[in-house]
């Protein structure tokens, strides 16, 4: 268990650096461009968001279990893998290029933003085989160090450009050097810390049909989960223009921030729940569900906490531009404690291998999102597409566990955590507790 605090304590640390960083970068670089001029750069990279998850294959958490479970196989899973998700990226890519040049309402900032954000895709395939390596060797530092220094270098590149009078053009092009060298670092920090040498990882057909085969309604799942997580700043952008696009994008941000602490413990834990599912059901029923009530109790403080933050720099910092923004948090971050039990659900279909499922909850709250998208944003503008965000959550990462037999068991666990966020209180405090003893002794 401590090892397992120990590695939540280095994703918690990292991206609490990372966060301060880029929160700063991004109030200036939101409050430099405007909210036109930031409502095109946050539209392109939500779009390359999109096309990225080409890239994605359903594998992502597959390979790590995969890397647990089966250590002799680790060449074949990490040059398999690292194949795959080459291919798919690279037709993201392709994908994103032609959209950016087929689309005849985008200005030609808006197609040069597109192609700046389809560079940061081409490179995340050693980004990701990084992560997924040392998340299964429980070792969060080893891929916390290239995305931390990535951060810091593209955030203080963010602020000079801006601080030195340049558009929405020089801020992609930022972001595009500090994804690059993330990448660069990534793969040193892999090939220094003992991964599989690329040389000696080798490519199986037959592997990869099964690893595609389990991980298709995954990766179906995830296409549903980046749409309806990034389509509302594009339907914005669509329907009422890029300066509107810029303030939800404000609200957003500002929301998504919260979503790094559940997520690290959850990611953190993952392994261990792996472990306990193949020892013993009892134990691993009682830990999910001290997990879901942390995780929930968690969410309703970051949710609060959010609320409260989130109007004061937007009314400080951000001025007049953004005002609608503070309105716009206030439902958005709802969505946060459906959100924090997802990640705890998405670990638990890779388990007990219920993916297909997945897609299923997820194309729900996908359709769901964009049907309400479409009536709500003509209308209601920025408010209604968070409404549409907190609604579609709900039914997909909560409201849908209920008509499935294999799934009302999770769906009364996150019932009686959501019904009583008091319940993880106890439990969370002495997990970080614990952490930041684990951090102190090493």
């Amino acid at each position: 268990m401590q090892k397992y605090l120990k590695n939540m304590g280095w994703l918690t640390g990292e991206k609490l650096l990372d966060i301060f960083l880029r929160l700063v970068a991004f109030l200036l670089v939101a409050k430099a461009l405007g909210a036109e001029g930031y409502g095109m750069y946050a539209y392109a990279f939500s779009v390359a968001s999109i096309f990225a998850i080409a890239g994605h294959m359903g594998v992502e958490g597959l390979i790590t279990r995969e890397i647990v479970k089966f250590p002799e196989d680790r060449p074949t899973i990490v040059g398999t893998t690292l194949a795959l998700k080459t291919l798919g990226y690279v037709f993201g890519v392709v994908l994103l290029v032609a959209y950016a040049f087929i689309v005849p309402s985008h200005s030609e900032v808006e197609r040069t933003l597109l192609i700046l954000a389809a560079c940061t895709i081409i490179v995340q395939p050693i980004i990701t085989i990084n992560s997924a390596w040392f998340r299964a060797m429980v070792a969060a530092r080893n891929y916390v160090i290239p995305n931390t220094v990535g951060g810091i270098f593209g955030a203080i590149l963010k602020i000079t450009v801006v601080s030195l009078g340049f558009s929405a053009v020089a801020v992609g092009m930022s972001q595009t050097i500090a994804v690059a060298l993330t990448a660069v670092l990534a793969y040193i920090v892999y090939s220094w810390r003992g991964g599989p040498k690329l040389q000696e990882c080798k490519f199986d057909t037959a592997y990869a049909r099964r690893l595609l085969s389990e991980g298709v309604w995954v990766m179906i799942g995830s296409v549903m989960a980046v749409i309806y997580l990034k389509i509302d700043i594009a339907m914005i952008r669509i329907f009422n223009g890029s300066e509107l696009a810029g303030v939800y994008s404000v609200s957003a941000t500002l929301s998504e921030y919260a979503y790094f602490l559940p997520a690290a413990v959850v990611t953190s834990f993952f392994p261990r729940l792996v472990e306990l599912f193949s020892q013993d059901t009892t134990q691993f029923n009682n830990r999910l569900q001290r997990l879901l009530d942390a995780i929930v109790s968690l969410s309703w403080l970051l949710v609060v906490g959010v609320a409260v933050t989130g109007t004061i720099i937007i009314d400080e910092l951000l001025g007049a531009d953004y005002q609608q923004a503070i309105s716009v948090l206030w439902i958005h971050i709802l969505a946060l404690p459906f959100i924090a039990t997802r990640n705890v659900l998405s670990r638990w279909i890779i388990i007990t291998k219920l993916t297909k499922f997945s897609a299923l909850t997820q194309g729900a709250g996908a359709a769901i999102n964009v049907l309400l998208n479409v009536i709500l944003i003509p209308n209601f503008g920025a408010h209604g597409a968070a409404i549409a965000t907190v609604l579609s959550y709900a039914v997909a990462s909560y409201g849908v566990l209920y008509f499935n037999r294999s799934t009302r068991e999770i769906f009364r666990m996150m019932t009686k955590s959501q019904l009583q966020p008091w319940r993880g209180f106890g439990e969370l405090k002495s997990t970080f507790l614990e952490m930041r003893r684990q951090l102190r002794n090493g």
